[in-house]
C-alpha cells in the first residue's frame, strides 16, 4: 500500500495554513494522520499493515526537509511565536515546557530563554499585578500567591 506524497503534502499544507508547526510536530501530527489512515483502509479493505512503512516514514521526512528548505517549516519562528505569545503571561519553567512539547531541540530552547531572563522580575510582577495587586497579609495569603507564580513558571527567586 503506498501513500501518495502529494496527499502528505497536501495534509503538510493544510495544517501549516492554520498555524506554525515545529519539524517534529508536523511529523507527529502527520505519522498520526498516516496512522489513521491505515487504519481506515485495514477496515474496509483486508489490508494487513497496521504501523506506518518505512516506505511512509520517508515520504514524510522527504516532504518535511522540502518544506523546511523553502522556509515554510521553522523551527525558529515557531520558538519565537511561542516566546511573543505566552512570555508575557508564564515564566521560563513553563516556556521552556511548552517549548519542549513543540519537540525543539534543547539549544535553540536554551537560547530564546536565555534571552528572557534579565525581564523575568519584571513580567511576574505584570502577572502578579493584574492577579492580586494588594500585597500578601498573612501567610497563608503569601503562599497562595507564591503557588501561583511558580504555577506560572516563575522561579522562586522571582517569588
Amino acid at each position: 500500500m503506498k501513500t501518495q506524497p502529494s496527499s502528505i503534502k497536501a495534509k503538510a499544507l493544510r495544517l501549516l495554513a492554520q498555524r506554525d508547526y515545529s519539524y517534529a510536530e508536523l511529523s507527529a501530527k502527520l505519522q498520526k494522520w498516516l496512522q489513521t489512515k491505515n487504519q481506515q483502509m485495514q477496515e474496509d479493505d483486508a489490508a494487513t499493515a497496521e504501523s506506518l512503512s518505512s516506505e511512509q516514514m520517508q515520504e514524510i521526512a522527504d516532504i518535511l526537509n522540502e518544506f523546511q528548505q523553502r522556509g515554510w517549516v521553522s523551527d525558529q519562528r515557531v520558538v519565537e511565536a511561542v516566546i511573543y505569545q505566552k512570555a508575557p503571561r508564564l515564566g521560563q519553567a513553563r516556556l521552556r515546557q511548552e517549548l519542549k512539547a513543540k519537540g525543539l531541540d534543547e539549544s535553540v530552547v536554551q537560547e530564546a530563554l536565555s534571552e528572557l531572563k534579565e525581564s523575568e522580575f519584571e513580567r511576574a510582577c505584570a502577572v502578579w499585578q493584574r492577579k492580586f495587586s494588594n500585597f500578601p497579609s498573612d501567610a497563608s495569603s503569601y503562599q497562595k500567591q507564591a503557588r501561583f507564580l511558580t504555577y506560572r513558571g516563575f522561579s522562586s527567586e522571582v517569588t
